[in-house]
């Protein structure tokens, strides 16, 4: 393994540890609920309104790091976190969307995006614990997500029926299956991410163009307007991630549409995503640069480089640096959007950035202990 990804590795793994340190003494208030943001003075915004999926994935977040050996208090806490979540949101048949500071709900609905979330951060305490309590719960969550089921392909956005449907809510249930699936080897997961895989090739992805289209009517056409020539980076470079994983544990090979998809944002100006372009010329919409976007950057390239796809190799060490000093703050905070100038935006730095943060640099730990 290169060096210098050695030192990079080295560099990511002590400011998480700092960064996990920092969001469990701030981040939380005294029942164990997640605040939605800190301030740029770095303290809890302790009157903002929550989104409820935020707590799951905070699940994730301290269940990832205790796994990873990063963090020793990242059982108890991702463990309060789910008790919290479960306290305060579950409505007997779904969890709620959103809840004021006092915790009273401001939005009870069975959100589908929402729900992916709640179902990753089971299956991360099923998989850290091996307790049922929470293989139990991964049942019940999934129970609420097949409520949703579409009779035409995939699911409902909620059970209030919202449109326009959206590829990003089935891109994470694609991920929390393979998720489940690699942990159980239970063959009805694997069974499940296909759904999504196949609405990703009959739908999401537009081959012509090497984008993934994001907003649809109700019949699964494209979105008239603006909304349907929406293209986000992003989650284009999410789904490079996502259908590496997928090839890895089924013996699958998407390895063309992968590098399609990677060679069309690389030619992008400089080393990061912008937020938003439009189909068909991927022209720029909204030229901004959110951290998320660059974290499934990172993660694209570390796939592809599994494949020994070498452009990827080259390209990520410098995108790495760049990271590493424009996003991420030595005391284990982060930036969280640029202008298209380059100047920092953001007001709020948001916990649920926290979730791609651990991620990315899960996938970098992988990368790094895997045998030549």
């Amino acid at each position: 393994m290169n060096q210098a990804f050695l030192t990079y590795h080295t560099h990511y793994v002590d400011w998480i540890r700092k960064s996990l340190e920092i969001w469990a003494a701030r981040g939380r208030d005294t029942h164990g609920g997640w605040y939605e943001h800190l301030g740029r003075d770095g303290l809890a915004d302790i009157k903002a309104e929550r989104r409820h999926r935020i707590q799951a994935r905070q699940v994730f977040t301290y269940a990832t790091a205790q796994s990873r050996g990063w963090y020793d208090q990242g059982q108890d806490i991702a463990e309060r976190s789910f008790e919290f979540m479960c306290l305060q949101g579950w409505q007997g048949a779904h969890f709620i969307h959103r809840m004021d500071k006092d915790y009273a709900i401001t939005d009870e609905r069975c959100d589908l995006y929402d729900h992916a979330f709640y179902l990753l951060a089971a299956a991360s305490l099923s998989k850290l614990t091996g307790q049922e309590t929470y293989t139990l719960w991964v049942e019940k969550i999934m129970a609420s997500i097949d409520a949703l089921r579409a009779q035409n392909k995939g699911w409902r956005e909620d059970n209030q029926n919202s449109l326009p449907r959206r590829q990003n809510p089935h891109m994470h249930l694609f991920e929390v299956h393979l998720y489940l699936y690699e942990t159980t080897q239970d063959a009805k997961f694997i069974a499940r991410a296909r759904d999504s895989l196949t609405l990703f090739k009959d739908h999401f992805y537009a081959a012509d163009i090497a984008g993934i289209a994001e907003f649809f009517e109700s019949d699964w056409t494209q979105a008239s307007g603006a909304k349907g020539r929406t293209l986000e980076p992003g989650h284009t470079a999410e789904w490079i991630w996502l259908l590496g994983w997928y090839d890895k544990l089924t013996g699958e090979d998407h390895s063309q549409i992968r590098e399609r998809l990677f060679d069309r944002l690389a030619r992008q100006s400089g080393p990061y995503l912008i937020d938003e372009t439009q189909a068909p010329g991927h022209t720029p919409v909204r030229t901004t640069r959110r951290l998320w976007v660059q974290t499934e950057w990172i993660k694209a390239h570390i796939t592809l480089i599994r494949d020994g796809y070498h452009p990827a190799a080259d390209m990520l060490p410098p995108l790495l640096d760049h990271f590493m000093h424009d996003y991420l703050t030595p005391k284990g905070l982060w930036r969280d959007q640029f202008d298209h100038h380059g100047r920092d935006i953001a007001t709020t730095i948001p916990v649920s950035t926290m979730y791609h943060i651990i991620a990315m640099i899960t996938e970098l730990d992988d990368l790094i202990k895997a045998k030549p």
